[in-house]
């Protein structure tokens, strides 16, 4: 393998190649996580992404980037073969995890209004509007994303309790799985798809289920980003916003992979 190619590997490669690699994954839109300069699960993830946007070949869909990626991120003109592919690949029908988390990123930035009241278009959909909407806020990405076991009439979760318990009880097409698996299952696949993969916190740890996220990629050995609602960083639960959040794989009382 050539020295300017980066892959992941134990330790994890380190320098301005992986920085630079990072900012060109960043600025053609398939974020990387954080620009660290570490070629770390979030940025391999990005490069699978990459690949199998720009055409390459399914063999190719890898998590190893080159020059040539490099090239292509900045600019440089693709082959006819990989133009064609990519061309076809926009037409590939992505599953829930791919759909709700999408769905979730376009609200980042979304507040409650007024500040303070819990009022916002996920509760009203739900139609209990004005309680912390963390849980809401899951349901309805979910349920707009093709989630079968919610009836938009009916949502299923308005309490992260009880999604821990339906999740226990394999309720829902819910499971529950480590973070080693939630960590793999984030990884796009060669069509693009990723698993739908539900986060849930309990900051105090006394064994009930506090605040609820969308996973969506490991950062580290135990470290992930996650898209959530009623956050922010100063107030975990309950702070009005939806957020991407760096987390931590201790202060999570389960991962909860969803059926499709």
């Amino acid at each position: 393998m050539s020295k300017t190619t980066l892959t992941l590997t134990s330790p994890t490669a380190k320098g301005p190649l992986v920085l630079k690699t990072q900012k060109l994954l960043a600025s053609a839109g398939f974020k990387p996580g954080a620009l660290d300069s570490e070629y770390g699960p979030s940025t391999a993830a990005a490069v699978r992404r990459a690949k199998w946007a720009l055409g390459y070949p399914e063999k190719q869909v890898n998590e190893s980037a080159g020059d040539f990626l490099r090239g292509y991120l900045a600019g440089a003109s693709t082959p006819l073969a990989y133009r064609i592919r990519a061309k076809q690949r926009k037409n590939v029908v992505k599953g829930l995890g791919v759909k709700s988390l999408t769905l979730a990123s376009s609200f980042l930035g979304y507040k409650e209004s007024p500040p303070g009241t819990n009022l916002n278009q996920f509760g009203a959909w739900y139609g209990a509007n004005g309680w912390p909407w963390c849980a809401e806020f899951v349901s309805y990405c979910l349920a707009k994303s093709g989630y079968k076991y919610i009836d938009p009439k009916n949502a299923r979760w308005a309490y992260c309790p009880y999604v821990l318990r339906d999740a226990r009880a394999g309720h829902y097409g819910l499971s529950v799985i480590t973070f080693g698996q939630a960590s793999e299952l984030s990884i796009p696949d060669a069509n693009g798809n990723r698993a739908c993969i539900i986060t849930l916190y309990d900051w105090d740890d006394d064994g009930v289920a506090d605040h609820i996220g969308l996973f969506e990629a490991a950062t580290g050995i135990e470290t992930f980003t996650a898209v959530e609602g009623n956050t922010s960083h100063g107030n975990n639960s309950n702070g009005g916003e939806v957020m991407r959040r760096d987390r931590n794989r201790h202060d999570v009382i389960a991962f909860i992979l969803v059926a499709e």
